[in-house]
């Protein structure tokens, strides 16, 4: 399934210095699996997953990735 972000996920990681392949290696290099975001304040339906990886520079990001699943 090939990832959708939204325009401001887009501008928000710009301003960062992330870009979208950094956060596409960091999806194709994560080596455990998904964990489910549980806090009240971040609660979503579906449910938000996230982990931490690296891109392939071996840059970790300042913040784990989040992800939500749709129609799966």
């Amino acid at each position: 399934m090939e990832p959708i972000f939204s325009q401001k996920i887009v501008k928000k990681l710009s301003e960062r210095g992330i870009s979208l392949s950094d956060i596409e290696e960091c999806f194709e290099n994560r080596t455990a699996g998904l964990l489910i975001d549980d806090r009240t304040q971040h609660k979503t339906d579906p449910d938000t997953l996230w982990f931490v990886a690296e891109t392939n520079k071996g840059r970790i990001l300042e913040n784990h990735v989040c992800a939500i699943r749709y129609g799966c």
